[in-house]
């Protein structure tokens, strides 16, 4: 007995008809559901985002997802929908909600795009990427020796160094009596001194032209490709770890971000290799991705002090009056004067320069800024 598909004598335009009806049923049948029976469906937004990925899509090509989202916020509220399983808040309770401090991990990274990279790309989950609180906390504490003050005070000369290099820059394009673009000239000095602190020597120095038409060309390419790594294998091996091992095995009694988190072990907080040469590398990288916010930062700090020139005398005579000579500058007498801080402070207000947030993925039976969450992924419901 021989088995006849009845598709097999319709014809190819037929077949093709067919499937396009097959595929616009579903789709439908997807818009139905979202608009009408998800848990979401009460949570204003986009009517793409309601049933695709469409809108995020579409605002991370045009290089305006801060901005398209802040318009949504003033459009729809505190509370929007911006995908299928994909809510944002803009309130102040939901934020410390969702990241302050927790010891329950009811909102966690785990299944998030950023556990996915550190899997890709690191053999071992760094602090921006693990998902366990408990290990969290060990590896915070592990890093944060980086970062104490007295890492900070004895990391000093190698910034002074670079700080110095940046003045004397700055005098000699000063006397040429021309416009002077000192964002420039900061993004190099910040680009020498985490070099320094990330390396132990200068590996990458003066290499700040390259890695900028680096970037532009990755952006380019990033923007074009929409589409999953071709291969699953261990990215880790393109980085130089080989020179970060040389740089923990020197004897040189250089203070660094390394050196610090070597010395983690006098606090009987250790890590195996692979989580250390991860984090190392996690930590050096993000810090060279993130010279240029920094620089962005004191330039516009500039710019605010000097827009109003009393404000910039008030700050000259407070630091003048306090150091005699600047040899005497250092980042602990630095935190003692309220009004500079406060400019700076003020900066980060108006321009925060690194803008954005992590993705969390949440728990059930949790309430955020009146919003009843109540299924597994990020779904919520209003009360």
């Amino acid at each position: 007995m021989t088995f006849t598909s009845p598709l097999s004598t319709w014809s190819l335009g037929q077949q093709f008809s067919l499937t396009l009806a097959i595929l616009a049923l579903a789709l439908v049948s997807v818009i139905i559901y979202s608009c009408f029976l998800h848990p979401l469906r009460h949570i204003p937004g986009p009517f793409l985002a309601k049933f695709s990925p469409l809108w995020i899509i579409r605002a991370l090509h045009r290089i305006q997802f801060n901005s398209e989202l802040q318009a949504l916020h003033q459009q729809y509220g505190s509370v929007i929908q911006i995908g299928p399983n994909e809510v944002s808040f803009a309130s102040l309770k939901a934020e410390t909600a969702i990241y302050a401090k927790q010891e329950d991990s009811r909102f966690s990274k785990n299944r998030t795009f950023l556990t996915l990279f550190s899997d890709l790309v690191l053999n071992a989950p760094t602090l921006i990427t693990i998902p366990n609180p408990v290990l969290h906390r060990k590896l915070h504490k592990v890093i944060q020796q980086a970062f104490t003050p007295q890492a900070l005070a004895r990391q000093e000369p190698i910034q002074k160094l670079h700080i110095n290099i940046a003045i004397s820059e700055l005098e000699e394009l000063a006397k040429s009596g021309g416009t002077v673009d000192i964002t420039d000239t900061l993004e190099t000095m910040f680009w020498e001194i985490i070099n320094n602190l990330a390396f132990s020597k200068p590996l990458i120095s003066r290499k700040r032209p390259t890695y900028k038409s680096l970037k532009q060309l990755v952006f380019r390419i990033a923007r074009s490709l929409i589409t999953a790594l071709p291969f699953p294998s261990q990215l880790s091996k393109l980085m130089p770890s080989s020179k970060l091992r040389n740089c923990a095995k020197r004897q040189d009694r250089r203070e660094d971000f390394l050196t610090a988190i070597i010395g983690s072990k006098k606090q009987h907080l250790t890590l195996d290799a692979d989580a250390f040469f991860s984090n190392a590398i996690g930590l050096t990288y993000r810090s060279l991705a993130r010279y240029q916010t920094t620089a962005t930062t004191l330039a516009t700090t500039f710019y605010h002090i000097l827009r109003y020139p009393e404000a910039y005398n008030r700050v000259c005579f407070k630091i003048r009056s306090t150091f005699v000579s600047d040899k005497e500058i250092t980042g602990a007498r630095l935190t003692r004067l309220p009004f500079l801080n406060a400019y700076i402070q003020e900066t980060l207000r108006l321009l925060p320069p690194a803008n954005g947030k992590t993705a969390q993925h949440t728990a059930p039976s949790y309430t955020i800024d009146r919003v009843a969450q109540v299924l597994l992924r990020s779904l919520y419901l209003p009360p």
